[in-house]
């Protein structure tokens, strides 16, 4: 168990990486060899810093939602970071993607409303050099498994709420081409792009497209991905079939976060935890 100490929140001295999780369990798959501290700040969030192979790392639990997501990614840009990370779990959208797949993402689409499309807040092309460093390392880490699990470079639409049936997916899908859903990477990539920084957005699967979640399981969570007992224990008494659904949704989170694991070891191995410096 990493031991976590307070630490201030100072401007850091060396290349530092600014993370994004919206849970603390997505936090957990982050490099373990090195010893998290838990900074003081002056926010509502969730704060670690940990130092690995030379290289500053600076993670914000953000919690669920676009502006939350935002607000963390600029409070690590307003620490001078020098490039960012949004890594976590996201809904299958494309056909054929399933739980713990991997989609880096070429683009970031906000789709605040549920209406078709999207505005597009940042891209990061195919040519870019972090994507070319990351890129191989995360593919290692995919295909080395077993099972295998695909990487596939795309676009990535965030929400106001998770979608939950295979139809509203399929309209996200036909409407956007956007191959996943979340709901954070959009304001990572606003805060991103209005400091002119890199970025990387990582996600795994946790439920395919053709996967139907369970209405309920929403206002089960905290803001943790934790599930809250007194709330689980009455939606079983009204609807018991509803622990078999949860029972294969966790199993998909957990698989989900694995991929990541082995993803983000693997960057951090082959040194693309930040973008090649320019010379």
């Amino acid at each position: 168990m990493i031991k976590e100490h307070s630490a201030s929140l100072a401007y850091p001295s060396r290349r530092t990486l600014g993370i994004v999780t919206a849970l603390s369990l997505e936090g957990a798959v982050l490099p373990q060899g090195s010893r998290w501290q838990a900074v003081v700040s002056n926010t509502s969030f969730a704060v670690r810093r940990a130092s690995l192979n030379g290289l500053e790392l600076l993670c914000v639990r953000s919690g669920p939602g676009v502006s939350a997501a935002r607000k963390a990614a600029e409070l690590l840009v307003g620490h001078g970071v020098q490039a960012l990370l949004c890594l976590g779990v996201s809904g299958g959208l494309a056909p054929g993607l399933k739980a713990a797949d991997l989609v880096l993402a070429e683009s970031v689409a906000l789709d605040g409303f549920g209406r078709d499309g999207g505005e597009s807040l940042a891209s990061i092309p195919l040519s870019c050099a972090w994507v070319r460093q990351a890129l191989p390392a995360i593919l290692a880490s995919a295909l080395t498994h077993t099972p295998q699990r695909k990487i596939r470079l795309g676009r990535i639409v965030s929400l106001e709420r998770p979608v939950l049936s295979p139809a509203h997916k399929a309209d996200l899908w036909r409407s956007g081409w956007a191959l996943a859903a979340d709901l954070e990477s959009a304001g990572v990539a606003d805060a991103a792009a209005r400091a002119g920084l890199p970025l990387l957005v990582l996600r795994a699967v946790c439920d395919s497209a053709g996967r139907d979640l369970p209405p309920e399981l929403p206002r089960l969570l905290d803001e943790q991905g934790r599930v809250k007992p007194g709330r689980l224990l009455c939606s079983l008494a009204r609807r018991p079939t509803l622990l078999a659904d949860l029972l294969a949704s966790q199993r998909e989170f957990s698989a989900a976060l694995g991929s990541l694991r082995r993803a983000v070891a693997a960057m951090a191995r082959a040194g693309a935890l930040l973008p090649e410096e320019r010379g």
